[in-house]
């Protein structure tokens, strides 16, 4: 249990669980609205790619939900907290299972997508093979960047969840014991409040650092400077975990 494969499986295992039965209520969702949509509107002319596109973002945002509540389960449950591992490597290898999870959501939501694009729209393949694409053209770098945020925003919005999470159980250490949920609450509205300010604080910062540069160096940097962000958000999740977090029995 303790080397990396066996942690890494048992934490990716009620994971992949989750994401398969958000699957399987996704696709039901789509084959009811195709059938009502079809029944209503003629199954002919039926934009499929328009169908799954709709349901594939609310799918996403369902499995991004469900895997913050799997992350906040194993910072306290005792199953996983007891686990003869170091909390650094508990907390990094959860949270690369669960990016392991989403993208096994999204790659089953992609493909599927891509057949029904295939089937509303035949032609469309052939088109996108048909453009020329040079390698020294900027698109390359815009695309690597776009793939660096995308993920940048998905890892830290879990690693936000965490914080708040660890950040108030912290906290609440500090009150007395009676009305805990209530006071809870409020230490959850000050920290949320707190870290919108810091945010802004650090956007302005950001404004400030790549003022000077233009194009490509702008984008680098604020990529640089959220990844330093997310990597002392970890750092503080660790801290809390490893001297403020008891597991709950």
């Amino acid at each position: 249990m303790t080397s990396f494969k066996n942690l890494f499986r048992a934490l990716w295992k009620p994971k992949l669980r989750t994401m398969n039965r958000i699957l399987l209520l996704w696709a039901l969702a789509i084959v009811v609205t195709w059938v009502v949509t079809g029944w209503s509107q003629g199954y002919r002319g039926l934009d499929y790619s328009g169908l799954l596109g709709g349901w594939t973002g609310i799918g996403s945002l369902v499995g991004l939900v469900g895997l913050a509540a799997h992350n906040e389960r194993v910072v306290r449950n005792d199953s996983f907290r007891l686990i003869p591992v170091s909390e650094t490597k508990l907390y990094l290898t959860n949270l690369l299972a669960t990016f392991g999870a989403y993208l096994y959501l999204c790659a089953v939501e992609t493909v599927a997508f891509g057949l029904s694009l295939v089937i509303t729209h035949p032609g469309i393949w052939r088109q996108a093979f048909q453009i020329n694409l040079s390698p020294d053209e900027p698109w390359l770098a815009m695309g690597l960047a776009v793939v660096l945020v995308l993920v940048l925003l998905l890892l830290g919005s879990w690693i936000m969840i965490t914080l708040i999470h660890l950040l108030v159980n912290a906290l609440s250490a500090f009150v007395p014991g009676v009305r805990q949920r209530v006071i809870k609450v409020l230490l959850a509205i000050v920290v949320v409040w707190g870290l919108v300010y810091l945010s802004g604080w650090l956007l302005n910062l950001q404004t400030y650092l790549t003022r000077s540069f233009s194009g490509d160096g702008t984008l680098w940097i604020s990529l640089a400077l959220m990844a330093l962000a997310e990597a002392l958000a970890v750092a503080i999740n660790i801290y809390l975990l490893k001297h403020w977090t008891e597991a709950r029995y």
